[in-house]
């Protein structure tokens, strides 16, 4: 069974969006310090630092697992 998580976000999570009718990967949390986290995406080199409030109020899911079909980050 998996789970997917819309807040309480934990390190080795990966995150996604819906966005144009599917499920886009947009990363993967790698770090979590205080009120952020660093996330590692495909897109761009190095880490970035996002405030856990505004990916838990611009729907962001998730999870510790890969969903079955996606888009890679």
């Amino acid at each position: 069974m998996r789970y997917y998580k819309i807040i309480d976000f934990k390190v080795g999570d990966f995150l996604y969006k819906f966005k144009e009718d599917q499920w886009l990967r947009y990363g993967k949390v790698v770090l979590e310090q205080d009120d952020t986290f660093g996330v590692v995406s495909g897109k761009f080199k190095g880490i970035m630092i996002v405030r856990k409030d505004i990916l838990y109020s611009e729907g962001f899911i998730a999870s510790n697992y890969e969903l079955d079909k996606q888009q890679e980050d």
